[in-house]
Formats: structure tokens, C-alpha cells, sequence
């Protein structure tokens, strides 16, 4: 890793000694998200036009470092840059002090807790990942009841809470609740009081520290401040086990360091089962995704065993992999469509925008509209012509998406033989009510499908992806028109994978 040109203990008057050892690879991580956000669409054009100069936020040592590399940075523009970023950042920490006194004064225990029992908290969920209400719960298909229902559930956890930002507080039922917090009330107000005046302090130290050219302290700001709060908790505050998603795979918070410390399982779960870049047949191997040289969780739950040895290429602190099986994520608990008896689910992958594959340092050359649309249309020609229907689940959608995909989609789910279904039904809930299943490679629902023993493939288009082991999963991948034909011929018969 590039040196950051910090001293080696950093985060004096604001995090205790004991944390500050962890607190490089908090700033590394948070430097990371900023570089998420433009820099390296920056970065991708310098290399093109090494001779245009660039602004960037980097810290002073890294910007030395890409100027030995030949690129050319416009010192003025970066500086007023960083600033910029850095006050943003040191706001975020200020609000963060604001809103957490608000939620300290809040209940400071779980509904329906018994002395006896734990709580398990789903961290910064997406909306769909919980049932709304007591009569979705037995058929929903998300994370949480995922969870419920689970190997990683430990026997004494009675109450699980999924943290959906932005949402409502809910009881579902004896066991599901939905908070729109990740942390509960302090329990009186000396310990507000407390947490009022230490984050006082951190602020104040934060503010001056990064006045004084300590840049990085405005990187620690929001961890030293949730730090200080969650170190206000009693014992029994605490979650038996906090649970996090891919999304957030490369920034682990500084408090579960402490939550951890108190006897709080701290789990990545990963709902991609593919964190890989695919390579195109011909070309170079494409470098991992950014950010994976960041982790530094100490549990993680994946798929299979391929799975595990993925995350053990970056574990640097002899982490424990639990094998789970398909991890689920959300269920909008939308109707199934009705469907003849013979229908084929078909499964693809969103294209991003180009702009913003380069925007977050996402080499990708595979997952582009010519080749979902070929994937849909040999697909289509293929499965109907063999009188069978195509139940057609797309991605959730974003306004990120390339527009013509979403045209792509919108005229695939109108075709006669074509049945569409919702974006955001579980592909759980859809594969038991069809016969067999056809994925792009390398997307989840093919292992969903085959753990449902039915039968599943992908097809690779033009046979363009190096399918290699550590992608496929165990799942026959097709290559040709030809190999696809025969695949849907034989599903009558038992010899179909």
C-alpha cells in the first residue's frame, strides 16, 4: 500500500489508545470512498492524456507519488479540492454527533427482550430485506427472514432487528422488528451528558488537529464520535451479533471493534456470490475490484467453497468463513405471475452506464448492452421455439442503468412467450414456480437454482467469458447457439444437468 505519510499512532485526545491501532486502516478506507465517488474516471483519462492536468483530493504524498508516475496534477485546484472534501467530511462528523444525542434520548432497550435472550441487528439494509407486516413473514424471501430461518442465527437470539436507513419502526412479530437506527438509546442522562461533552472534545480536537495539517483526523471524526457512543452502552445493549452486506464490504466501522470486544459477533454477509471481474476470451485478466485489499472483518458468510477461497486470497487476520449456502437479500412479497407448466426462469445482469463502471474503478467488459441483448435474444429464439415460457426477471433498476438496457428490457418482457416479473420479487420465489433456469454468467440465481435441484445453466454469449473454476460454481456454463439448443431439448429427460 502507498504510505499516507501519517505517523504511526495517530487519533490522540480523540480515540482511546487501545482503538488507535486500527485507525490507518480507517482512514485508508474512508480515503477509498471518497476515490469511489470521481477519481478514478480522473485518473482512467489521465493515463490517456498524461500531458492534461488533473485535480484530485489525494493527501500531498500521493499526489508526489502519481507526479513520479508521469501524471499531471494541478497542485492549486487539488488543494482547494481537498479542502473542500475534508470540511464535507468533518460536517458529516458533526452531524453524526448531532443526530446520535437525538437518538441517545430515545428507548434504550428492545421490545419484547427478555433477560435471558439476545437481539441480532441487520446493519444499513436495503428496503425489501424485512417483511412489512406479520402476514409477509412466512413467505418472504429476504435477508431477514433469510436470517431467521438460518445456520448463523445463534439459539438464544429471539429478536432480530434489520436497520433499514430512512424507514419506519416496526414490530412484525415476536421475532422481526424493522428500525430505521443501527443503535439504541442511552439509558439515562448521565451517560447523554457524557456523550455530549466527549464528543464536544473529539470535534473540537478533530477541528483543530486538521488545522494544523493533520489531515487524516477529519477521516476519523464519525468513527471516534460513534466510538464514544457506543462505549456508553450496557452490556446487554449490545447485539449478540451484528450483521453487514456487500455493499459495505471495504469500510468496517471503528465500533464494532468495541462491540466486538464485548462478546458481539461482527459478519460480512456477501449476497454476491461473484466478486470478480470476468474476463473476456482473448484479453488480459482484469485486476480484482478496488477495495479488497481493505477488508479486515473477522467473520464472513459466503455461498460455497470457491466462494470461501476468494476471501481467503485477501483475509490478513485469519478470519472465520462460515459456508452458508444462497444468502438472500430482499423480497418485495409481490405476486408471482401465473405460469404454464412449462416455463424456464431467465435471469440477467444490469449494464451500468459506461460512466460509471469508471467511476467506481470497475473494469468492466463484459456486462454491456450488445452482450445482454445477444444473451436475451438467443435465449428467447431458443426457449420459445421449444414451446416453452420465458418468466423474465430483470435487476432492481436504477437510474444508473445504460439506457439502452432499460429499452433492451422494456421491449424483451412485451415479446409473445414472454411473462414479466417483477424486479423486485425474490428469484427464491420465483424458482419454485418454474421447471429450470437460464442465467448470464456469472449471477447468482444459477446456484439458487441448482441448491433447488433444479435444473440450471448459464449461457455465455459467443462464449466471450473465461470461465473459470472460481466463477462457475459447479454450474455448466454454454457456450453456443448449439450446446443451449440441446440443454433446453433434454430437460424432459434425467440426464440434464
Amino acid at each position: 500500500m502507498i504510505d499516507l505519510g501519517m505517523p504511526k499512532e495517530i487519533g490522540q485526545m480523540m480515540v482511546p489508545s487501545g482503538y488507535r491501532k486500527h485507525l490507518e486502516m480507517v482512514v485508508r478506507q474512508r480515503v477509498f470512498e471518497e476515490l469511489r465517488k470521481d477519481t478514478y474516471s480522473k485518473l482512467i483519462l489521465a493515463s490517456e492524456y498524461p500531458e492534461d492536468p488533473i485535480t484530485v483530493f489525494f493527501p500531498e504524498v500521493w499526489i508526489k507519488w502519481l507526479k513520479g508516475k508521469g501524471l499531471q496534477v494541478n497542485a492549486h485546484s487539488s488543494r482547494w479540492l481537498r479542502w473542500k472534501v475534508i470540511s464535507y467530511t468533518l460536517l458529516q462528523g458533526l452531524r453524526r454527533w448531532g443526530r446520535l444525542f437525538l437518538t441517545s434520548m430515545t428507548d434504550s432497550s428492545v421490545n419484547g427482550l427478555s433477560k435471558a435472550s439476545s437481539f441480532a441487528m441487520l446493519v444499513s439494509m436495503f428496503p425489501g430485506a424485512s417483511p412489512q407486516n406479520s402476514e409477509e413473514a412466512a413467505s418472504h424471501r429476504g435477508i431477514a427472514t433469510w436470517y431467521r430461518d438460518g445456520k448463523l442465527r445463534l439459539k438464544n437470539e429471539d429478536i432480530i432487528i434489520t436497520n433499514i436507513p430512512n424507514g419506519s419502526n416496526k414490530i412484525i412479530d415476536e421475532c422481526l422488528q424493522i428500525s430505521s437506527w443501527n443503535t439504541l438509546g442511552l439509558k439515562n442522562w448521565g451517560k447523554r451528558l457524557r456523550f455530549l461533552a466527549s464528543g464536544f472534545g473529539i470535534v473540537v480536537a478533530s477541528i483543530l488537529q486538521t488545522l494544523s495539517g493533520r489531515w487524516w483526523a477529519a477521516f476519523i471524526l464519525r468513527d471516534a464520535i460513534e466510538l464514544a457512543y457506543y462505549s456508553l452502552y450496557e452490556s446487554d445493549q449490545l447485539a449478540s451479533t451484528y450483521v453487514f452486506i456487500d455493499p459495505h464490504f471495504a469500510r468496517r466501522p471503528l465500533w464494532t471493534f468495541y462491540a466486538e470486544g464485548g462478546g458481539s459477533r461482527i459478519i460480512l454477509t456477501l449476497y454476491s456470490l461473484n466478486n470478480q471481474v470476468i474476463q473476456k476470451q482473448g484479453e488480459e485478466k482484469p485486476p480484482y475490484m478496488p477495495g479488497w485489499g481493505l477488508v479486515n472483518w473477522p467473520h464472513y458468510a459466503v455461498w460455497d467453497i470457491e466462494h470461501k477461497a476468494f476471501i481467503e486470497n485477501f483475509d490478513k487476520i485469519n478470519a472465520e468463513i462460515d459456508v452458508v449456502g444462497p444468502i438472500l437479500l430482499s423480497d418485495s412479497v409481490t405476486p408471482i405471475p401465473q405460469l404454464p407448466k412449462k416455463t424456464i426462469a431467465v435471469f440477467d445482469v444490469s449494464v451500468f452506464r459506461k460512466g460509471r463502471y469508471v467511476d467506481i474503478g470497475y473494469p468492466q467488459n463484459y456486462y454491456i448492452d450488445e452482450v445482454l441483448k445477444e444473451f436475451l435474444e438467443v435465449v428467447y429464439e431458443i426457449v420459445t421455439r421449444a414451446g416453452y415460457t420465458i418468466a423474465y426477471k430483470p435487476k432492481r433498476y436504477s437510474d444508473m442503468y445504460s439506457h439502452a438496457y432499460l429499452a433492451l428490457v422494456r421491449d424483451f418482457s412485451l415479446r409473445d412467450g414472454v411473462v414479466h416479473v417483477d424486479a423486485g420479487i425474490s428469484p427464491d420465489r420465483l424458482l419454485d414456480a418454474v421447471d429450470a433456469a437460464i442465467s448470464i454468467p456469472f449471477t447468482s440465481t444459477a446456484f439458487i437454482a441448482r441448491n433447488k435441484g433444479l435444473k440450471s445453466v448459464h449461457f455465455n454469449p459467443s462464449n466471450l467469458a473465461v470461465c473459470e473454476n472460481g466463477f462457475r460454481h459447479g454450474i455448466p456454463v454454454l457456450g453456443t447457439k448449439k450446446a443451449l439448443e440441446r440443454w433446453v431439448a433434454s430437460l424432459d429427460d434425467e440426464k440434464a444437468p
